[in-house]
């Protein structure tokens, strides 16, 4: 029997946004791209307080996109317990209640590759609770401009490391793998002394940047290091290439 697969994404509300077209703007693009899937066999969970703009003319009209209402069963389960974390939380739950499957957690700005459920089913089965995507591009809202990343001058790390766009786990009615491995940019690392299987996939993710609706660009430590990656994207990037853009369905 195949693992149900589940996309997850925790939608920011209308009035916490800078600007509600533009994050529906970058959420149509992501569900798009979510679309474009070679197995179409997944279901995509939003949690969010405000509907997206024409959800029931749009997506809505999908019976594999499903839109949950935040404050319907907001829950503040650990101490960190900001709005998107708890969205999360939410969906997680919705997929253990479900009966589980494979998850993975997109924001509202991201982009996957087309094989992402085909290859998460081939390759996550047996005792493989987790795995991380392989490479990844970051795209400049303004200019269009696309940096594949791991880059040797702006960012050597593995994708994982940067965005959290790029975690798949298995969850079950009474094991949550979210739950052991913490913050994704240490997921393999803590899957190691935890002895817990993971696996990286030959997958690429999308994420844009500079488009004034990323919260990590402009609060919180690493504000101003994001803010210098975003100039580094332009002044180091080129065009989408068109195998990229057919990859992650997406046309800059």
């Amino acid at each position: 029997m195949r693992d149900s697969f589940y996309f997850g994404i925790p939608l920011i509300s209308a009035a916490a946004a800078n600007d509600w077209q533009r994050v529906n703007q970058l959420l149509r693009d992501t569900l798009h791209s979510v679309q474009a899937q070679e197995d179409g066999n997944f279901r995509v969970i939003i949690v969010g307080d405000d509907a997206p703009i024409g959800w029931r003319e749009g997506f809505g009209q999908d019976e594999r996109f499903v839109f949950v209402a935040a404050n319907a069963a907001r829950s503040a389960p650990t101490g960190a317990n900001d709005d998107a974390g708890v969205k999360r939380w939410m969906i997680r739950k919705w997929v253990k209640d479900a009966g589980g499957g494979l998850l993975m957690l997109l924001d509202a700005d991201d982009l996957v590759d087309r094989a992402t459920v085909r290859m998460a089913r081939e390759r996550m089965r047996g005792d493989v609770r987790a795995a991380v995507i392989g490479k990844g591009v970051a795209i400049d809202w303004v200019s269009g401009y696309a940096l594949e990343l791991p880059h040797a001058e702006v960012y050597e790390g593995a994708f994982h490391t940067l965005c959290g766009s790029s975690t798949i786990a298995r969850i079950a009615p009474n094991d949550d793998p979210f739950d052991a491995l913490g913050s994704h940019h240490r997921w393999p690392e803590n899957a190691a002394e935890q002895e817990i299987d993971l696996i990286r996939l030959a997958l690429w993710g999308g994420y844009r940047v500079n488009s004034d609706q990323n919260h990590s660009e402009t609060h919180g430590p690493y504000a101003a290091w994001r803010q210098w990656f975003n100039r580094a994207v332009v002044e180091h990037g080129a065009p989408l290439s068109p195998a990229l853009q057919h990859r992650l369905a997406f046309t800059a």
